[in-house]
């Protein structure tokens, strides 16, 4: 995607080892002007799932309006 989009993605990932990894570092910062991570909280006791797709959901509604449906419950 990243190249092939007039705007910068916005991509909601899990605290994943490899989303921290020197690889992918480096190579977010050679792209720095068209893709950013946001991680998801790695311990959050107040928050359970729902609320991670909750805050997923609303970070992609205002990123792209419209342009796609995030839902977490597997129901499309």
């Amino acid at each position: 995607m990243v190249g092939h989009l007039d705007r910068k993605i916005h991509l909601v990932v899990d605290r994943h080892s490899v989303h921290r990894s020197k690889t992918v570092r480096t190579w977010l910062a050679s792209h720095q002007d068209e893709i950013e991570l946001h991680p998801l909280p790695s311990y959050s006791p107040r928050a359970g799932i729902q609320l991670k797709h909750a805050a997923a959901r609303t970070l992609a509604n205002r990123i792209t309006p419209g342009l796609c449906s995030f839902r977490g419950d597997g129901a499309g």
